[in-house]
């Protein structure tokens, strides 16, 4: 099935070269995906846990990164408008105190993981042909779960979320590009990826 899977995302970029525009008009590509990896959001590290005691302590963190894939329709030179999904989580350990004796009361793994699907509006306010640079601001919803591992405890929630880019970067010719970009938000704080443009 992922042998399968993987011959078919192969055959369809192959095929996107047939289906490539360059629009005179606008200056650009007319569409493009992407993908990128960066450092761990910007929510995850400053909202490191769910404590339900005041003296509970968090230790082992591990950010798994956040993975982004998305599309996107340029309107004009200036301007583009696309949707993307991304990824991310972490696990820690969490240990409870008593408040007054402080003894453990108990020590559990914990895992949290954020699914974002967000529409995305991009301005390009420098663009040449080897290099853009560009910010954009993203508005959606986001999935979150906290999980006890040892337990299999979960709870979930679905809520509103941004994510702002004041400042990214493009590089390359022709098709392939890659970017780098800064991030506040459900995404990525810092990330690096590649764009294919058709």
């Amino acid at each position: 099935m992922v042998k399968k899977t993987f011959l078919a995302l192969a055959a369809l970029l192959a095929s996107l070269p047939a289906f490539s525009k360059y629009d005179a008009e606008k200056g650009a590509y007319t569409h493009s995906v992407y993908a990128d990896y960066g450092a761990s959001s910007i929510f995850s590290i400053f909202n490191p846990d769910l404590s339900y005691y005041p003296y509970d302590d968090i230790s082992n963190q591990r950010y798994t990164g956040v993975f982004n894939l998305g599309y996107e329709y340029r309107l004009g030179r200036r301007f583009g408008i696309g949707a993307d999904i991304s990824w991310g989580g972490k696990t820690y350990t969490m240990t409870g105190y008593d408040e007054i004796t402080k003894k453990v009361l108990y020590v559990e793994d914990h895992r949290e993981t954020i699914l974002s699907i967000m529409v995305t509006f991009r301005w390009i306010w420098l663009d040449r042909e080897l290099v853009s640079l560009y910010s954009a601001g993203k508005l959606g919803y986001s999935h979150c779960t906290y999980d006890k591992i040892e337990t299999m405890m979960e709870w979930r929630s679905f809520l509103p979320y941004f994510h702002v880019v004041p400042i990214g970067i493009e590089l390359g010719r022709g098709h392939v590009r890659g970017f780098a970009e800064l991030g506040l938000g459900a995404q990525a704080c810092v990330a690096g990826g590649i764009k294919y443009r058709f």
